[in-house]
């Protein structure tokens, strides 16, 4: 889906395996969202988010939540 076409931008957040980002990608994400907050059930490390987000380098934007 193209956001600049649609108007429609798409963020998927608490991806926390290859998986999910490969997931996000296919349901049409623009941008997924990693979660670097502690208390969260969905928290990751430095080496995940960093593993997750090469997965996704040019595929979709990342952002980071701490």
């Amino acid at each position: 889906m193209d956001e600049r076409a649609s108007g429609l931008t798409i963020k998927i957040c608490g991806l926390r395996t290859l998986e999910d980002v490969d997931a996000a990608v296919a349901a049409g994400a623009h941008w997924i969202g990693l979660v670097f907050h502690a208390p969260s059930l969905r928290a990751l490390t430095l080496e995940q988010g960093a593993a997750l987000r090469a997965r996704a380098c040019g595929r979709v934007k990342t952002v980071a939540l701490s």
